[in-house]
């Protein structure tokens, strides 16, 4: 006995049998029941999905000698002969081969003839886009008024080649695309009541590449089994079917997360080892940087269903990983770049090249996080300041200038200090880092070390201006504020140092500040330059 291809053997017999078209068996068993059926159908979607199938089950249903009826018995005559495809009511016709007028009116020569056997004629038109615009025009008066004991089912993957007048008289039936979570489903079953042995992830890899057919998917699978025999690794399926393992992707995406750029050559060097089809493996690859950007802004689940739950974990993983913005540029870099790689005469080269420019993007911040950070640091500094008002003792001032000028230079520094920070705390905190070098009625002199980044904030000019309206306030009178570097031994040998050197000095001070450094890691940032100002 000659071999059945799986595609064929395990072809659907009943309604309940079919897999990805609920909507459309639940439609069509609900109008059989209620003696609604029409006598034209189009039956319109991807090739593999199931609409010759469906045609012949419906067939089935209405010439059953239990029916018609939902549900087809697959024992009567009418049932057996539909399934051997050699019942004389049921035409199957091939709308490529059948194209002209001629072959129309020889059809509509059979068509007022009455069933030799069964309840219907049937005539189940394959490709029926493929008739010429007169042989849909010969039909139009048939398809219009056809005869009570005739109905057609017309099948096509292009209804939009079918004239609208014809269109007008069908009803028509949208096929989609069948879910690779349930063509896994029907392959596991395939592959245990074949005794094939075949790993999950191996029937996923099938499934997947079979893009929402599922006769694709069983040829797939026969193709694998004639290569392999009935124990069938995952290494098989990648070789015979030239197809990327998702674990290859996976990679790919961990890499660029972890800017793994001997890695990514290590991949995509054995890409080209292993002779994947080169727009295959880059198709794959923007789908799963899509399906990672979906599953950001989305479901997980939904994603990722015919995945294994080690595939799942780690993308899951990465879907956390990768922000929202990235994983747009990374897209719209593939999508730009794909042209040139199916153009170059050194397609290695330029996939290294686009796959380490993923890698070396830098990690985004979004605005609205950058201002949730910002709203944060600007409530740590007001919390902090209030806790250094309400830590520091009442301060008032003395009720002359005669008490002040009473006091040690030194005290009143310091209760210059306490003033100085009810009102301005940044203010405060950068005369911390100086010292009182003198004190008389008419000014103040405070010194700071030399190049000093304190020195050179405080001499701002809206710095100074506060300082010298605070002072006022304080002292009762307005004084002059004289900023200085008083030399030492110490101060003498740094102003001798080559002015790199001090600027180098200076930019140490500034990076080891203590707020640069609280700033930088609230927003997980580095310092990439610090600039010296000029005078």
């Amino acid at each position: 006995m000659s071999y059945l291809v799986l595609a064929r053997k395990w072809r659907p017999q009943r309604f309940e049998e079919v897999i990805g078209q609920q909507p459309i068996i639940q439609t069509l068993q609900n109008a059989i029941r209620s003696n609604r059926v029409a006598h034209v159908f189009l039956f319109a979607g991807p090739r593999g999905v199931g609409k010759t199938s469906v045609a012949r089950i419906l067939a089935k249903a209405l010439n059953c000698a239990q029916g018609p009826t939902p549900h087809p018995c697959n024992q009567c005559d009418a049932c057996l002969e539909i399934t051997k495809g050699i019942a004389p009511d049921v035409f199957e016709i091939d709308g490529a081969s059948n194209t002209g007028v001629d072959n129309v009116r020889d059809l509509q020569e059979t068509i007022k003839y009455l069933p030799q056997k069964h309840r219907y004629k049937i005539y189940i038109v394959d490709e029926v886009h493929m008739l010429s615009n007169p042989a849909f025009n010969a039909f139009l008066k048939t398809l219009e008024e056809p005869p009570p004991h005739v109905i057609f089912i017309f099948a096509t993957t292009e209804p939009h080649k079918i004239i609208e007048t014809v269109l007008d008289r069908c009803q028509r039936y949208d096929f989609k695309k069948i879910p690779s979570n349930l063509i896994f489903q029907k392959l596991e079953e395939i592959a245990r009541e074949e005794g094939i042995v075949i790993s999950p992830e191996a029937l996923q890899i099938i499934s997947r590449a079979a893009e929402g057919s599922l006769r694709d998917a069983q040829s797939l699978l026969d193709q694998v089994i004639a290569y392999a025999g009935t124990q069938i690794r995952d290494k098989d399926v990648a070789e015979v079917l030239g197809i990327v393992d998702n674990e290859v992707l996976v990679e790919i995406s961990r890499a660029v997360l972890n800017q793994d750029l001997k890695k990514l050559v290590e991949v995509v060097e054995n890409v080209f080892n292993y002779g994947f089809d080169i727009r295959q493996f880059y198709q794959s690859l923007l789908e799963h940087f899509r399906n990672l950007l979906v599953a950001k802004v989305g479901n997980h689940s939904q994603i990722f269903s015919d995945f294994s739950a080690k595939e799942i974990e780690e993308l899951t993983i990465q879907v956390q990983r990768f922000s929202l913005e990235k994983l747009q540029l990374i897209l719209k870099i593939l999508m730009e770049n794909e042209g040139y790689l199916y153009r170059t005469s050194l397609p290695q080269v330029i996939l290294e090249t686009i796959v380490l420019r993923l890698a070396t993007i830098p990690n985004f911040v979004s605005l609205k996080e950058v201002i949730e950070r910002l709203n944060q640091l600007q409530e740590k500094l007001l919390s902090e300041k209030k806790e250094k008002t309400s830590s520091s003792p009442n301060f008032s001032l003395p009720e002359n200038l005669s008490q002040i000028n009473n006091l040690p230079p030194d005290e009143t520094w310091k209760n210059l200090l306490k003033f100085i920070r009810t009102k301005k705390p940044l203010l405060a905190s950068l005369l911390e880092h100086g010292k009182l070098i003198n004190l008389n009625l008419d000014s103040i002199e405070i010194g700071f070390p030399p190049n000093s980044f304190f020195l050179e904030r405080i001499q701002e000019k809206s710095k100074k201006q506060e300082l010298m309206k605070i002072c006022e306030e304080f002292f009762g009178k307005r004084k002059e504020i004289i900023f200085s570097s008083p030399e030492s031994n110490k101060t003498k040998e740094e102003e001798t140092l080559p002015l790199a050197q001090r600027n180098e000095k200076l930019r140490e001070e500034a990076k080891n500040h203590p707020k640069v450094k609280e700033v930088l890691n609230m927003f997980g940032g580095t310092i990439t330059e610090i600039k010296i100002k000029k005078d």
